[in-house]
């Protein structure tokens, strides 16, 4: 495998694990949004008589956007628990990082982890908790304010989910 597509690469060698790690340390490009560090690890195969890179790990962020990413895979790998309270945390702790426009960049991506959080719970049929989350997404998110497209994406989804019990047609109305 290469590693040219690595960013600032440091490269850590240990013969004795046979194991080769590098950190893609970032770059700073302005028009590439925050910088998520990754690690790939190659290890060598004595089946193959060459090393192997693994699946990029991606490090923990002090970025809001890359704890919502995080959040969306957890669903996508349905630790349910995991990503609610990714969703929590993004919507929540003022100590991650916002990027561009910090103040707006906070408020939308509150939102959709709001947005987000509706649909998490009615994946693990904990339909009370799914309205609360719509309820605390059109409180937070009145009609003129920042965010209020989410709300709106959010009402429509609810609305499809109630008369249907279905989350599929509910995501598709919201689409």
């Amino acid at each position: 495998g290469s590693s040219t597509d690595i960013p600032s690469p440091t490269i850590e060698v240990f013969p004795e694990e046979k194991e080769i790690i590098v950190t893609a340390q970032g770059i700073g490009s302005a028009g590439a949004g925050p910088f998520r560090r990754f690690v790939r690890r190659w290890t060598w195969d004595p089946g193959t008589g060459s090393f192997l890179p693994s699946a990029d790990e991606f490090l923990p962020s002090p970025f809001r956007v890359h704890v919502l990413h995080d959040a969306d895979q957890e669903v996508k790998n349905r630790n349910f628990s995991q990503a609610l309270e990714l969703y929590s945390q993004v919507i929540e702790d003022v100590s991650l990082q916002d990027w561009a426009d910090p103040a707006t960049e906070a408020v939308i991506l509150g939102a959709y982890a709001s947005f987000r959080l509706i649909h998490t719970h009615l994946l693990i049929v904990d339909p009370e908790s799914a309205q609360t989350a719509y309820t605390n997404l059109i409180a937070n998110y009145p009609s003129g304010s920042l965010g209020n497209d989410f709300a709106q994406m959010g009402e429509a989804f609810w609305t499809q989910y109630q008369a249907s019990n279905d989350i599929v047609s509910a995501c598709i109305t919201a689409q």
